[in-house]
C-alpha cells in the first residue's frame, strides 16, 4: 500500500491503523489507496484515517465506504479459533437493520459483479470467469458453506494421497 500499488482494501472485522506493527506506515499507505470498504460494528479509526490530526483530508483521494456488519452472534458459519480449532457456530439472534453477515456481503459483491459481466460491461481485476461457471442451483452462500462443513473425503487414506513435494 505505502507504494501505492494496491488500489483498494476490504477491511472486515479488524482496525489495521491501530492493530498494526507500524500504525504510522499502515495510515500513510491507506492514504494511498483509491477506495477502501470497512465493514464493521462501528466506525472506528481505520474507517475515519483521513480524519486524524495533522492532515489535510483534501489532499486524501481515498473514497472509504463503511457497511454495516452483523456481530458473532447474529451470523453463522465456520471460525477458526487460537487453538485452531475449527467450529461451527449457528446464529442467535437476527442482525439489526441493515447490518449484514461478512459472507452476505462478499457473496452480494461477487453477484453484483457477476450481474456486470453477464450484460456485457467491462470489469477490473480477476477474471470472472470460474464463478460464471459455477452451479449453485440457487442456493445461497451460507447453505453452501453448511452442507460443506464438516465434510470430509471419503475412503482418503496416508497410502492414496499424494506426497507433499519437498
Amino acid at each position: 500500500m505505502l507504494a501505492g500499488e494496491v488500489k483498494g482494501l476490504f477491511c472486515f472485522g479488524q482496525n489495521p491503523a491501530v492493530g498494526g506493527a507500524n500504525a504510522r506506515l499502515i495510515r500513510a499507505g491507506l492514504d494511498k489507496l483509491e477506495w477502501m470498504v470497512v465493514a464493521d460494528l462501528f466506525e472506528h479509526e481505520t474507517a475515519t484515517f483521513w480524519k486524524r490530526p495533522g492532515v489535510d483530508p483534501t489532499r486524501i483521494p481515498t473514497e472509504v465506504f463503511v457497511l454495516p456488519a452483523a456481530s458473532g452472534v447474529e451470523k453463522e458459519g465456520s471460525i477458526v479459533n487460537s487453538g485452531r480449532w475449527a467450529q461451527w457456530r449457528y446464529r442467535a439472534v437476527k442482525p439489526i437493520a441493515d447490518c449484514r453477515p461478512d459472507l452476505d456481503i462478499v457473496d452480494g459483491l461477487a453477484r453484483a459483479r457477476e450481474a456486470r459481466v453477464r450484460e456485457g460491461r467491462r470489469v477490473s481485476g480477476a477474471d470472472p470467469a470460474p464463478r460464471l461457471g459455477l452451479r449453485t442451483r440457487g442456493r445461497s452462500s451460507s447453505r453452501r458453506a453448511r452442507r460443506l462443513n464438516g465434510r470430509v473425503r471419503l475412503g482418503a487414506t496416508a497410502s492414496r494421497c499424494p506426497a507433499s513435494p519437498s
